[in-house]
């Protein structure tokens, strides 16, 4: 299966969150059983991560949160990079369900 393509805005000094819905057939996939993943690097293939999401699963519901706090987006360069979320089953068999770029940005209001 390929996975499915979503670029990412993330604003350095702010809190990132991103909703999914997961559906098999039009159906919420029911993810218990599944550990999920999600990560930041450089590129698609550095072995060095730049960060990894925080994730609340819903598993009945089929929907996965990914966030990020304002310190962990300070930890992204401004630049393009790259993520994915990958789910890997009772079996151990891994998936990618999403992928794409980010694209950081500075902000201009700050903290007094």
């Amino acid at each position: 299966m390929e996975p499915s393509t979503l670029n990412l805005v993330i604003y350095q000094d702010r809190d990132f969150s991103q909703a999914f819905s997961l559906k098999s057939g039009g159906v919420a996939m029911n993810l218990a059983g599944y550990h999920v993943r999600a990560e930041i690097r450089r590129n698609r293939s550095s072995s060095a991560l730049v960060v990894a999401f925080t994730i609340v699963v819903d598993e009945s519901a089929g929907s996965i949160i990914l966030s990020l706090t304002s310190a962990q987006t300070l930890l992204i360069p401004r630049t393009t990079m790259f993520w994915d979320l990958v789910l890997t089953d009772s079996f151990q068999v891994r998936q990618s369900y999403m992928e794409g770029m980010i694209l950081v940005k500075g902000t201009v209001t700050r903290e007094e």
